[in-house]
């Protein structure tokens, strides 16, 4: 029976002030809860510490965890900068407490110049990567104002953290390549080393030449969204220490693939990226937007975005992504929008229906006016409806859970298939298998053995190969379903019209429920903490569909959504097109 449902969709944004005072504004909260998190009593030995699970807590956790000492970053970047923060917090507390960060972030380093992240004895690329830069940056900004006491420490564990990073590169996480870059340029602005120059560099290279030509640098075999503009902003930070300017030639092609990818709304449709991440940084922007008119635009998008409240932002990212990412790169951002002295400026509203297809990102976005819809092929023709005024809609799939209760999802990232091309009829075709979705609890059962795994790991090489096999397995399991998502979807003038076929195969098993996937497959902790909306089928839509699947009978499902995010006709069909 035909049925008409309107989303929910939020009130229009607020009109708001000058985006410097407005980021200000939020910083001034956010060193204060930055600040929070510290232990700040110069006679503890956690002095420094901020990793309150580790030092207040006590018995939540057996190590300091480094990423929360990327607060050190933000610290350094409000220190002699105007804004409402040093009515609440003294420019001198800044100071005290960026330094005490850097020396307990040297106190933890591991002999080899590595990092943990998640747990003892990790040896982790990302955090030695991601706080090296934080450290780079933050003593490049204090240089002659830090005590000996906090930088001498903080400048030699960098240089362990460099020797360590420049023999290494993570080919599935190309972001934390860039921070790895950023680390060795800060050195080399630093110590005055050449051979810290040409390690940068050689990173750099390898960087490039894994930048696909539609500008996108590879996460996990594919294009991120969200971590994309923190790549963006490390090269920035790379910049801004002195390259060559093979940072700058990599932005260039990344602004390109950012600038076609964004559509028309203020928040960047993330889900639909290999990560599935959603987050807009937008310091990279703002300082590569001096000269690019294309960054500025986006860095103008972005903040509309942030303000309005439709983006991750500062005041609802959770407290591990707030210290290592957000309040750091926002207090850039402030910095940054401090010396330009203006707003970005928005590009003119598209008039025309205009179509942007990446093949190899397999991201297809189809603009008109103030509405746009984005495709991602590569998984499976998740859709994703947006406009100016409000979040993104999505429809991802679908998502299955078995009679022994494990979840498979159509929304799987999909690196190697052959990808369709519109057709001249505004007709696009995709097919998907259903693949496994990362959801389970391993500590719940696997605590003892894995602590003392973790406790017997004492060698760098083996920490290392340990922490790859557990990622492996932890973010992206490879078992498939016997169940395949075709997907048809027609472009009309009003929105998007809907074809789904769910095929069984013959060892299918007994499904217990069907629901339309919110994430995708892919689990990264980072991913589920925008504020995205998700088009929902009544329950008896996928009683229905569970019922044909169980009977081995393929379930066809055609459904509508207009722009505005109204749910058009929901029906289901044994077959071919929906009833």
């Amino acid at each position: 029976m035909p049925m008409e449902q309107s989303i929910n969709r939020p009130a229009k944004r607020p009109a708001v002030n000058d985006s410097s005072l407005w980021l200000s504004s939020e910083l001034a909260v956010a060193a204060k809860r930055a600040a929070a998190f510290m232990d700040g009593n110069p006679a503890s030995a956690t002095y420094g510490c901020a990793d309150r699970d580790y030092w207040n807590y006590r018995t939540l956790t057996n190590f300091s965890g480094t990423t929360w000492q990327q607060a050190m970053l933000g610290f350094a970047a409000l220190h002699g900068a105007k804004h409402p923060a040093t009515n609440q917090i003294q420019d001198a507390e800044l100071l005290r407490l960026a330094g005490a960060a850097l020396r307990w972030w040297a106190s933890i380093q591991h002999r080899d110049g590595s990092f943990d992240e998640w747990y003892l004895n990790e040896r982790s690329y990302c955090p030695t990567a991601i706080t090296g830069a934080g450290a780079a940056i933050s003593l490049h900004l204090l240089q002659g104002e830090l005590a000996q006491s906090d930088a001498e420490p903080a400048l030699s564990a960098l240089e362990r953290a460099g020797h360590w990073l420049a023999g290494r590169n993570n080919p599935d996480v190309m972001n934390q390549n860039v921070a790895a870059a950023v680390t060795l340029h800060g050195l080399a602005e630093l110590t005055g080393g050449k051979h810290w120059r040409r390690a940068a560099e050689a990173k750099l290279t390898r960087i490039r030449l894994a930048q696909t030509s539609e500008g996108w640098l590879p996460e996990y075999g594919g294009a991120d969204l969200g971590y994309s503009t923190l790549a963006l902003d490390f090269l920035a930070s790379c910049h801004a220490l002195g390259d060559s300017g093979q940072a700058r030639e990599i932005a260039d092609g990344l602004i390109g693939f950012l600038d076609q990818v964004q559509g028309v709304g203020l928040v960047m449709p993330g889900r639909l990226g290999s990560r599935g991440t959603s987050h807009q940084f937008i310091y990279g922007a703002l300082y590569f937007g001096r000269e690019d008119k294309r960054a500025a635009r986006l860095a103008h998008k972005w903040l509309e975005g942030l303000r309005a409240g439709y983006a991750a932002n500062l005041a609802t990212i959770d407290d591990r992504y707030f210290a290592y990412f957000y309040f750091p790169q926002f207090a850039l951002a402030k910095r940054e929008l401090a010396k330009t002295g203006s707003n970005p400026k928005a590009g003119e509203p598209t008039q025309q229906t205009v179509t942007a297809d990446q093949v190899k990102s397999g991201l297809l976005v189809r603009c008109r006016a103030d509405k746009s819809v984005t495709v991602s092929r590569r998984l499976g023709g998740a859709v994703a409806l947006c406009s100016p005024e409000a979040l993104p809609l999505y429809h991802l799939g679908y998502e299955v859970v078995t009679e022994d209760g494990k979840r498979y999802s159509s929304a799987a990232w999909d690196a190697g298939s052959s990808i369709s091309e519109l057709g001249a009829t505004d007709t696009l075709k995709t097919a998907v298998n259903f693949r496994a979705v990362s959801s389970g609890v391993p500590l719940k059962y696997l605590m003892v053995p894995f602590q003392s795994a973790a406790h017997l790991l004492l060698h760098g090489r083996l920490s290392e190969a340990f922490q790859q096999a557990i990622k492996r397995r932890m973010v992206s399991p490879d078992a498939e379903l016997p169940l395949r998502l075709t997907r048809t979807i027609r472009f009309t003038e009003g929105g998007i019209e809907v074809e789904d076929e769910l095929q069984p195969q013959s060892d299918l098993g007994k499904i217990a429920s069907v629901h339309v996937a919110s994430q995708i497959s892919m689990h990264s902790p980072s991913a589920r903490q925008d504020m995205a909306r998700t088009i929902e089928f009544p329950s008896r839509t996928c009683q229905t569909i569970a019922s044909r699947l169980n009977a081995g009978q393929s379930a066809s499902i055609g459904w509508s959504c207009s722009y505005d995010g109204t749910l058009g006709a929901v029906a289901t069909g044994e077959s071919g097109t929906a009833a």
